[in-house]
């Protein structure tokens, strides 16, 4: 082994949480207050312990589908077994269960591993006994033993091994590139990434701690990192594989002649007489937030329209791309105005339809936020995608009080919510807002304890939008969260609460 590893140890590690600094601390203050109060404990015998995000889909629930991204990130803080692991550590994952089989028969998943060995592995896998994977040439655990260390982890689709940084430093030199079989590229699209775990199978004490990143971070945001405890805006923010968008709409000054087959992934338009066409329709995404648009054209006849992401009706050179027969593939980072409005338009004739329309926006699936319940919270501004912790538990000295529980329900019945229980006990805590926004159609929901209780809510009727619901009981009867619901409709809950002791 090359000495890459031991340099990595002249700059200190530093906290994936944006609470852990949030205070004004330094860098090392922050990082202390990590490791002494700020952490994910594992009981190290729980089966299938982990932290556990998703269930995920690429429509209903697509913040954390990594399948077919450009580039991802995994960056943590990884507190390194005092000595070779007797089983595989999971540090993190991405895969279609949330148990065992995601690191040991490593069906479609992306995964980072300490082995038995001892070094860290770094494979995706196709659904078969295919993978490609990026291996220490000695022992991970052997250079940093039991030492909290920065991880970071960077895929870029089309190149031939990720890269792995270490405190800050590359350390890729450090790792050997292999492939069994048919091996599938790094972020396989054909990867099913239901499920995130984190930490699983880990030893007893702190488990890692850590976020994915539709994106890379730059040497910039490093340092702004580094020197803040902050992630830059871009990641706060949060990423989405399909980010949230309105339905088309034609105007901005220049109206369209015919404009049909609407929804909110495409249409098909028509363009006669002088003056510009616009079709466009309000996304979700940050000023300067880099976005990966992704749509099939057919192209009939007449002028070839623009795509740009921006202000109504404003472009730029920098965001714009000229659309192709076909299969397009932009990514744009609009530095106009509000960035609120996705646009296609023309200035000639046109005759064209847009399909299957996909909007990735950069920024972290979720930014982990250590609360006094079974449940990390997800601080990015979008929120959301919860992890439920098994045989793990939370630790914290900042005398918190107040908790927040996001998990997204589609079931016609009944759902428990992140799948396990997610308060401590039925003594110390009150629910103090159950809040549902319902993507589909109007859901008669019940909420209780049990499968199929109404202890919290009977019956109540939630129309398209937000539903703040009133309460039966804000005490937590038992330790689970369940709901039942009358049709398939995409329920996002937000249950808000506190302790009270």
């Amino acid at each position: 082994m090359s000495g890459a590893f031991e340099s990595t140890l002249l700059s200190p590690p530093l906290s994936t949480n944006k609470l852990f600094m949030e205070t004004g601390f330094g860098v090392n203050a922050g990082f202390e207050r990590y490791r002494n109060s700020e952490q994910v404990i594992s009981d190290g015998a729980t089966s299938n312990r982990a932290q556990i995000q998703g269930p995920f889909d690429s429509t209903n629930n697509p913040r954390g589908w990594v399948a077919g991204a450009a580039t991802l990130t995994w960056r943590g803080v990884v507190t390194v077994p005092s000595s070779n692991p007797a089983v595989i550590l999971c540090i993190a994952g991405a895969g279609s269960v949330n148990t065992a089989d995601l690191i040991t028969t490593y069906a479609g998943t992306l995964s980072i591993n300490l082995v038995t060995s001892g070094k860290l592995n770094i494979r995706q896998t196709a659904p078969g006994s295919s993978y490609r994977q990026f291996e220490t040439n000695a022992s991970f655990v052997s250079a940093y033993p039991g030492q909290a260390i920065t991880l970071e982890i960077i895929w870029t689709q089309g190149t031939a091994s990720p890269v792995a940084r270490v405190n800050e430093v590359d350390i890729s030199a450090s790792f050997t590139a292999t492939t069994t079989g048919t091996p599938p590229a790094w972020l396989d699209a054909a990867m099913v990434p239901t499920y995130h775990l984190t930490g699983y199978n880990w030893p007893s004490g702190p488990a890692p701690v850590g976020c994915w990143i539709l994106g890379s971070l730059t040497d910039a945001d490093r340092a702004f990192h580094r020197s803040t405890g902050k992630y830059p805006a871009w990641v706060v923010a949060g990423g989405s594989y399909n980010a949230p968008r309105g339905v088309f709409q034609t105007g901005l000054g220049g109206t369209l002649t015919t404009f049909t087959g609407v929804t909110d992934s495409g249409f098909t338009a028509t363009k006669t007489g002088g003056g510009n066409g616009f079709a466009y329709a309000a996304i979700s995404s940050p000023l300067g937030t880099t976005v990966r648009v992704r749509f099939t054209a057919t192209l009939t006849s007449g002028a070839v329209p623009t795509v740009y992401v921006n202000t109504a009706g404003v472009g730029n050179a920098s965001n714009i791309a000229t659309v192709v027969s076909g299969a397009n593939d932009w990514t744009l980072t609009p530095t106009v105005g509000g960035n609120d409005v996705l646009s296609f338009s023309t200035s000639g004739d046109t005759s064209y339809a847009i399909s299957g329309l996909i909007i990735t926006r950069a920024g972290a699936l979720s930014l982990p936020g250590i609360q006094p319940c079974n449940v990390v919270d997800d601080l990015t501004t979008i929120g959301g995608n919860s992890a439920l912790l098994v045989g793990m538990n939370t630790r914290s000295s900042s005398n918190k009080k107040v908790w927040r529980i996001s998990d997204l329900t589609k079931t016609s019945g009944n759902e428990q919510l992140l799948g396990g229980p997610v308060f401590y006990g039925t003594s110390e805590d009150l629910i103090t807002k159950w809040t549902i926004v319902n993507a589909g159609g109007t859901t008669t929901v019940s909420l209780g304890n049990v499968s199929g209780g109404t202890q919290y809510a009977n019956a109540v009727s939630c129309p398209t939008g937000t539903t703040v619901i009133t309460l039966l009981t804000a005490v937590p009867l038992t330790t689970n969260l369940w709901c039942n619901a009358n049709t398939t409709a995409s329920l996002t809950h937000i249950i808000e609460g506190k302790r009270t002791v």
